[in-house]
């Protein structure tokens, strides 16, 4: 039934997104109709829970909930971990299964990697253990010390963006490169001339029968307001810069007691957590790109600068969860 449900609204979505003109009275009946369908949807989980409800089962609302609490304690570490460096490992044993999850990645290191010692590997790791032992430490020395430089490099850097970014060149060059080839194009008006449009789109507006709606919507694109739509201008930095990210920052890990550090242990990037979302403070990555990535306004107003970077990052981010 609720299979049935969420296939048909999908189905109604599509048919109102296919109208684009939010305005049209076509367009609000689509989305009237598959907010009908929401509700009926979302009714299953009252009647589950309802004893006089031919839906009911004592174990529906329970395990409809639980199952939403792993997923969003899921992303929480996830976020915490890749964006703040905020994880941590209840005991060596977890620490243990972390390092094994990293190292049988099996990538090879890029040439430009900063590679680290051991001590700075041993330091990094071990502050992340709770209530960690003498005998603990003694352990996990003499773990790393049976690795290679390069394994002790890629396990330095994971969970450490901020870093990574500040020690390698070529990464601050990428963020440049991204704001810098922006195109700074600008909105139509009623009375602007169609022939400021660039060469390359003037057969897309001449030839539509809502040229300066279809220009604007190019222009958003090009400013890069949807970090799922990346203009072509920055796409092949903005899917390098993933990669780098992706290969030696992100941990595919799922953490020990997610959903009781979700409820009491503290968190640098996610501020709220609802039903099936987590919502996301950026502020401390924010500060460090538009101080130290940004390199003057490009052309730009300050705010179109923001959404760049807070794009750039929600691609990234998109990409891990």
């Amino acid at each position: 039934m609720v299979i049935g449900f969420l296939t048909r609204r999908d189905t109604i979505k599509s048919e109102m997104f296919a109208i684009e003109d939010a305005e049209d009275w076509s367009y609000k009946m689509k989305d009237l109709k598959q907010l009908n369908v929401k509700k009926l949807s979302n009714s299953y989980y009252g009647s589950a829970a309802n004893k006089a409800s031919a839906f009911y089962n004592k174990f529906s609302g329970p395990a409809i909930t639980k199952s939403a609490q792993s997923v969003i304690s899921t992303a929480m570490t996830t976020f915490e971990a890749f964006l703040a460096s905020n994880y941590s490992f209840v005991d060596i044993n977890e620490c243990c299964y972390w390092i094994r999850s990293v190292l049988d990645e099996k990538t090879t290191l890029d040439s430009w990697i900063e590679r680290v010692s051991l001590e700075d590997t041993f330091d990094r790791i071990s502050s992340h253990i709770i209530d960690v032992t003498k005998t603990d430490l003694d352990f996990l020395h003499r773990l790393l010390e049976t690795l290679s430089e390069e394994d002790l490099t890629r396990l330095y850097w994971k969970n450490n963006l901020i870093k990574f970014i500040s020690v390698h060149p070529n990464v601050q060059d990428l963020y440049d490169r991204i704001f810098s080839s922006i195109n700074n194009y600008s909105y139509m008006s009623n009375d602007m001339d169609l022939s400021v449009v660039p060469e390359e789109y003037q057969d897309i507006i001449q030839g539509s029968k809502s040229p300066m709606k279809t220009w604007n919507n190019i222009v958003d694109k090009e400013n890069f307001y949807d970090p799922n739509d990346i203009p072509k201008s920055i796409k092949e930095y903005i899917e390098v810069l993933n990669s780098y990210f992706v290969k030696y920052v992100y941990v595919r890990f799922l953490y020990t007691d997610r959903i009781y550090k979700l409820k009491n242990f503290k968190r640098s990037v996610v501020t709220v957590i609802d039903t099936d979302s987590n919502i996301l403070s950026l502020d401390t990555f924010m500060e460090y790109c538009l101080t130290h990535l940004k390199k003057g306004n490009y052309g730009r107003s300050d705010w179109n600068n923001v959404f760049i970077a807070v794009n750039s990052i929600t691609y990234t981010i998109t990409s891990a969860i």
